[in-house]
């Protein structure tokens, strides 16, 4: 189970019906995956997302 919280990925795994935080993905596929990196593009995008919106609503007010 993964989390986005206050700007940082949280990885969780069941374990013994208890949820465990761990630091990579157990999943094969994304076992290899680097959660900063993710994690930095994640915020990049946000703040892009923003700047465009910004940009948007400035267009309208012309």
């Amino acid at each position: 189970m993964w989390f986005w919280q206050e700007g940082v990925f949280i990885l969780y795994r069941l374990r013994d019906r208890k949820y465990e935080p761990i630091s990579r993905s157990e999943i094969p596929e994304l076992a290899a995956l680097d959660i900063e990196l993710l994690t930095r593009c994640v915020l990049v995008a946000e703040t892009l997302r923003l700047e465009a919106a910004k940009a948007f609503r400035n267009s309208l007010k012309s």
